[in-house]
């Protein structure tokens, strides 16, 4: 029997899912819902680019709409890639026609404080089980190298280049919560720059500047954007047993070790591209009714705890105040 997945919001990160689809090792029902027709034209062709690897992924069936259908049978799994501005409204509007399993949504979450909670008691009414995709959790290599670091005391750099600040530092803030078994971090805004800037969509905001945080272990984590920064995304680990240079920009990392007396292991491993991932957390979730990415509650906390620090600093320098988070 073929699994009804609903993917909503086809726009660049909602068109790579699709493509990922393709390559699903189950019979696949999809229905794609985006009410802008030329998100769904670039999806529909990433879509046709794709290879039929096996009888199983020739199988799936797909369907473009504008608009949200209610589906007899229940979505064994419903993609959230929608902006945050909207994701609460469409979860809602989702709940209200259809009976979903499992559901995988896109950070930022939402840009409503209310939202996170309110959200998260009308998944459980539902027993819904929900998961964020900040996905190094889900990269093997990465998978190896938190195991290798968990229970050690960190110091982590992270330079982002021109890449903007905060779409990007939630999926670093996700990745040593992992780490250091910690996700009530505390943040400092203070090195963060007051002026806002606009982000790739005119309707939302970014930021630039550096954000420090602290785990509850004594780790801490230093996280860095800068204006026309043309330099490589690096990440810098370092504990008393284990430092780490990783280079995301090329996939080439360093590794030293105590116990090996400190000599440099060289690794290549890339940072998956999401075309290349999805249909790995489609399948377990599909087949184990698991995933490794973050819990939605658990995202959640980490989320809240980054947002209203940030929230709080945007009010002391902008004349009119803020009353949602204004970034996706």
């Amino acid at each position: 029997m073929k699994k009804n997945v609903f993917l909503i919001g086809a726009g660049n990160i909602g068109s790579r899912h699709l493509q990922a689809l393709k390559a699903v090792c189950l019979p696949l029902n999809i229905k794609v819902v985006d009410p802008n027709e030329a998100n769904l034209a670039t999806a529909k062709e990433r879509w046709e680019a794709m290879p039929e690897k096996s009888k199983i992924t020739r199988q799936h069936q797909v369907e473009f709409l504008n608009t949200l259908p209610a589906n007899k049978n229940k979505i064994d799994l419903a993609i959230i890639s929608t902006s945050a501005n909207v994701r609460a409204k469409i979860i809602r509007e989702l709940l209200k026609k259809n009976k979903v399993k499992y559901l995988l949504m896109e950070k930022i979450l939402f840009q409503k404080k209310s939202d996170y909670d309110s959200i998260g008691r009308l998944l459980a009414k539902n027993k819904i089980k929900a998961w964020v995709n900040c996905s190094r959790r889900a990269m093997p290599w990465y998978q190896k190298l938190a195991a290798e670091l968990r229970g050690r005391s960190f110091t982590a750099l992270v330079s982002l280049g021109s890449f903007s600040l905060i779409s990007n530092v939630i999926h670093y803030l996700d990745y040593f919560s992992l780490i250091a078994d910690d996700n009530r971090f505390i943040i400092n805004t203070s090195q963060i720059e007051k002026k806002l800037i606009s982000s790739k969509r005119p309707e939302f905001k970014e930021l630039i500047g550096t954000i420090e945080v602290y785990f509850k272990n004594n780790s801490s984590v230093k996280i860095t954007s800068r204006a026309n920064d043309r330099g490589p995304l690096l990440v810098y680990i370092n504990t008393p047993a284990i430092y780490c240079l990783l280079n995301e920009t090329t996939g080439q990392h360093l590794i030293a070790r105590a116990s090996h007396n400190w000599k440099l292991e060289k690794i290549n491993s890339p940072l998956i591209l999401q075309s290349q991932l999805t249909n790995k957390i489609v399948e377990k979730i599909l087949k184990n009714n698991s995933s490794n990415l973050t819990p939605l509650r658990e995202s959640s906390t980490i989320h809240l705890n980054f947002l209203e620090p940030i929230l709080k600093h945007l009010n002391r320098f902008q004349v009119i105040k803020y009353k949602k988070y204004p970034f996706t």
